[in-house]
């Protein structure tokens, strides 16, 4: 069932596109099982049906790729030594495939223009005839560069821009290896993973609580750089928190302007104390009347929260699981004793600080957990459940109708964190 021909775009209603309502229309029916399918597009009298439906169901709008090449998807293509590998993977993209047929198109334009100069150079003399033949030859042997495999400029500067970026920040190390922050990156897919491994490793976040974690992670979740009113207040902990986040955002904004890459998203000055308010108990009419948030809204950005949250606790999961990064190497003799002293000073001073990484990995790991599980709870619960009478958290047992409208006792008339 379509229920509307229109849709909200974040800035205004408007009709379905050809590509939105084929795909809408599209899931009709069961596969495998069912022949053809039906769509069913109730009344109604705020879209002209024929003209409405005359429009959606015209020809296809071109498909334009957004494949943006992010850091994660970098470190887990990385080869050392091997960036030929990641190149071809990049170039085989749609992205770049399109890049390649919009070159093609104006090239074979040019050649045209080519040829025509070839036919007047044969008439006019044989210095344009000769230019003309260079211009054809240039050509052809940039055709022959490409080969199977056309990287563009564009694609080629992204790239290295990345690689440069992650070998500054120390993601890669000076060994092409991916460094223990490299490993924890390449398994957050949020686009603001750099800043939250970055906030990890240097200890930022050692001090907080589950639901301070909670509420940490919620801050990567809203973009939207409209004038909040918003009247919850961080307590002194958490805006210590945020003002070391403003010095690593400058930082690894810093090395991605001189990367020529797109910035990582940073956090909204005036988003916050949502998560940490529900993790404590409040309900989602207490959180409507503290912020100038819709409820829909809420609910979406406390979902990501978990998302987030279960995200970066499955990526420490599996730093701490793999046995290859705590390995303990010891160093090789070598020939003069000065040398050898440093290379045992080193690679104590590496251990030392692999147990201090190793410690830090291990405690935040259960509170990772335990933040998720304390947005879990009420409305939240509902959304994230397929339809039934009941849902099962833990070894509790929660109605989907409880939609948890008041606030717990002692909370109740609380006006700020």
């Amino acid at each position: 069932v379509v229920g509307s021909l229109s849709k909200f775009d974040g800035i205004e209603m408007r009709l379905l596109t050809p590509n939105e309502y084929r795909q809408l229309t599209g899931r009709a029916g069961r596969r495998g099982m069912d022949v053809r399918g039906a769509a069913v597009i109730p009344y109604s009298p705020w879209e002209p049906f024929e003209d409405s439906f005359h429009q959606i169901t015209g020809e296809l709008l071109p498909v334009s790729s957004s494949f943006v090449i992010r850091y994660n998807s970098v470190l887990n293509l990385w080869r050392p030594g091997d960036i030929r590998h990641l190149r071809r993977i990049c170039a085989s993209s749609l992205r770049e495939y399109q890049r390649y047929m919009a070159w093609e198109h104006r090239e074979l334009r040019h050649v045209e223009a080519v040829e025509r100069r070839m036919q007047k150079g044969r008439k006019v003399g044989k210095k344009k005839l000769k230019a003309a033949e260079a211009a054809a030859q240039a050509l052809a042997k940039r055709r022959d560069e490409i080969g199977a495999y056309p990287l563009s400029r564009a694609g080629a500067a992204e790239l290295d821009g990345t690689v440069f970026a992650l070998r500054t920040l120390g993601f890669i190390g000076q060994d092409d290896r991916l460094t223990l922050s490299g490993r924890l990156l390449r398994s957050i897919f949020h686009p603001a993973g750099v800043l939250i491994v970055e906030l990890i490793m240097l200890g930022i976040l050692d001090q907080l609580t589950a639901a301070e974690l909670a509420e940490v992670c919620s801050w990567f979740t809203y973009d939207n750089d409209r004038r909040l009113y918003n009247r919850h207040v961080l307590h002194a902990r958490l805006l210590e928190v945020r003002n070391e986040l403003w010095r690593v955002q400058q930082h690894v904004h810093g090395v991605e302007e001189r990367a020529h890459i797109n910035y990582s998203p940073g956090i909204i000055p005036d988003f916050h104390g949502i998560a940490l308010s529900w993790s404590r108990g409040m309900s989602l009419n207490g959180l409507l009347q503290r912020i100038e948030l819709a409820e829909g809204d809420l609910l979406m950005l406390l979902n990501q929260t978990i998302d987030l949250l279960q995200q970066v606790q499955a990526a420490v999961g599996q730093v701490l699981d793999a046995r290859d990064i705590w390995v303990q190497e010891t160093p090789l003799p070598a020939e003069d004793a000065s040398n050898e002293r440093r290379a045992t000073t080193h690679a104590a001073r590496r251990l030392e600080q692999q147990r201090i990484q190793r410690e830090r990995l291990e405690r935040i790991r259960p509170l990772l957990a335990q933040a998720a599980a304390s947005l879990l709870r009420g409305i939240i619960v509902q959304s994230r459940t397929v339809p039934s009478m009941v849902a099962h958290v833990g070894q509790e047992v929660i109605p989907l109708d409880a939609e948890e409208d008041t606030d717990p006792p002692d909370i109740k008339g609380e006006q700020d964190m």
